[in-house]
């Protein structure tokens, strides 16, 4: 939870480790299985990680202590994702966990999050916005309609000043 956001949801979700083997050397692959909306408490503040599961699919991870942050930055993000044709839930991770060797960091609504996530050589997972995540992101795009508007129209005008000026 960021305490800069203007909303936020508690959620965990469940990822998948599957090795593969290529020449001598093996790697891991990892799967979202399932996000679960409300699963973490408020006060749960740190991440944890619990193996709950060893099987074909391979080992499956319980990660709880994360949250889906939003932010009046992000406001175009979240609209171009929610309207987009593939509307989708990120989680960005980072590769250096002592437990697992990957660990989600960050969910975020906002595709530009995780593109600079990817662009620093980042993992970035993605599984479809579906309710009540999707709900989540209307709901707050609504919340502040004025201000995306504003956001979009300083972005037009910016775009019609530097075509005057080429």
């Amino acid at each position: 939870m960021n305490p800069h956001a203007d909303a936020c949801y508690p959620i965990s979700l469940v990822l998948s480790r599957k090795w593969h083997q290529s020449g001598q050397w093996q790697f891991p692959k990892w799967d979202i299985v399932v996000v679960l909306p409300y699963h973490t408490t408020p006060d749960t503040q740190n991440l944890n990680c619990r193996h709950i599961h060893t099987g074909e699919a391979g080992e499956h991870f319980l990660w709880s202590g994360l949250w889906l942050d939003f932010f009046r930055d992000g406001l175009q993000g979240y609209y171009q994702n929610l309207t987009g044709k593939r509307p989708s839930l990120f989680v960005l991770c980072h590769d250096d966990d002592t437990r697992t060797g990957m660990a989600p960091a960050v969910i975020s609504a906002n595709h530009a999050d995780a593109e600079g996530h990817m662009e620093s050589d980042g993992i970035v997972l993605s599984t479809p916005l579906v309710t009540p995540f999707s709900t989540w992101v209307a709901e707050y795009i609504l919340q502040n309609q004025t201000e995306l508007d504003h956001q979009i129209e300083s972005q037009r005008q910016s775009k019609k000043g530097k075509r005057h000026h080429v």
